[in-house]
């Protein structure tokens, strides 16, 4: 309610930040996240941060505080409609939209339209089936995919990849860019995606 109204941006405090959000961002104790803090430690204002997998913005608004100081820059990826337009609200209310770039694609290793299985809540989508039977995630939906090498878009410095059993897609989607960059990886596996 809070959100779809946009009545109140709280105060989260986040690894050692402080943020505005419309969501309960410390839904899954974000705090602890050993990631976002060693993110944290190496990120500078001139950072270029590719946050694929953004969902509600925990990771790009928290970045982001860092790289709008500067000339850096976050972009970030939600391919989910409904949880694009949350993340887009998020940003207004922590006043950072002129370092944020946000595209409402789901990185992978082919341009075309994909599945993606979600709930109502939007908190967990997946593009693995076998996956979202083991959450319970049962509403299909279908997104625009694309490949990071064919996206006009600046080289990162560092990469973040939590794409709930896509990694290894995002990864051959975005191989010449990880070559040519050698941007600081950061990536979190899940059950259930194809790891051959």
């Amino acid at each position: 309610f809070n959100h779809q109204k946009r009545i109140i941006p709280r105060h989260h405090h986040v690894a050692g930040s402080r943020i505005r959000s419309y969501e309960l961002i410390n839904s899954h104790t974000i705090d602890e996240s050993v990631m976002l803090n060693e993110i944290l430690d190496e990120c500078s204002s001139d950072d270029i941060v590719y946050d694929i997998g953004a969902n509600i913005g925990t990771y790009t608004l928290t970045l982001g505080q860092i790289t709008s100081r500067g000339d850096g820059q976050i972009i970030a990826f939600e391919p989910v409609f409904s949880t694009y337009n949350r993340l887009l609200a998020n940003i207004e209310a922590e006043r950072i939209t002129d370092s944020v770039q946000v595209l409402n694609i789901a990185a992978s290793d082919v341009d075309q339209p994909k599945k993606m299985y979600t709930d109502q809540k939007d908190r967990y989508s997946t593009m693995s089936l076998e996956r979202a039977s083991k959450i319970g995630l049962s509403e299909e939906i279908s997104m625009t995919a694309a490949i990071i090498d064919n996206i006009d878009i600046p080289e990162p410095t560092i990469m973040k990849i939590d794409t709930e059993g896509h990694e290894i897609e995002v990864l051959r989607g975005s191989a010449n860019i990880l070559e040519s960059a050698s941007p600081t990886l950061y990536l979190e596996p899940h059950e259930g995606g194809d790891y051959t």
